[in-house]
């Protein structure tokens, strides 16, 4: 559902209308990346390369944690 022009809920999940501000807000919650969504005629953008991001805490697999946030592995 698109909220308004800044903001949407895809998946159950916030996305942004510009990609600066889901990489702002991917290094304020420690999250290497953000990934990109067609909805309704525009292209979003979420928070973290892919879906699976454990705000928690803890990495997805394949990743570890270097500095307080989540890296792929080497």
């Amino acid at each position: 559902m698109v909220i308004d022009e800044d903001f949407a809920i895809i998946d159950d999940r916030l996305a942004y209308a510009t990609e600066d501000k889901a990489k702002e807000m991917a290094k304020d919650l420690g999250v290497e990346g953000v990934h990109e969504h067609e909805y309704e005629g525009k292209t979003w953008f979420m928070v973290g390369e892919t879906h699976i991001v454990d705000m928690y805490g803890k990495c997805p697999k394949g990743f570890v944690k270097k500095n307080g946030k989540c890296v792929k592995k080497k």
